[in-house]
């Protein structure tokens, strides 16, 4: 697994996270928020990443 490309799947992850934990709005009776995410859903993401970017 190549270091530097693992570091930023983290990275991109961590950032995602961090925006998504930011929005919570509310519109009328209907709640935009960030959900709970579960450590598969991280490892998935994760994978995805580290497949689609270059090397």
């Amino acid at each position: 697994m190549d270091y530097e490309k693992a570091n930023l799947c983290l990275e991109l992850i961590k950032a995602m996270l961090e925006h998504n934990a930011k929005i919570n709005t509310t519109i009328g009776k209907t709640s935009i928020g960030s959900e709970q995410v579960t450590a598969e859903q991280v490892a998935k993401d994760f994978l995805h990443l580290y497949k689609v970017l270059p090397d």
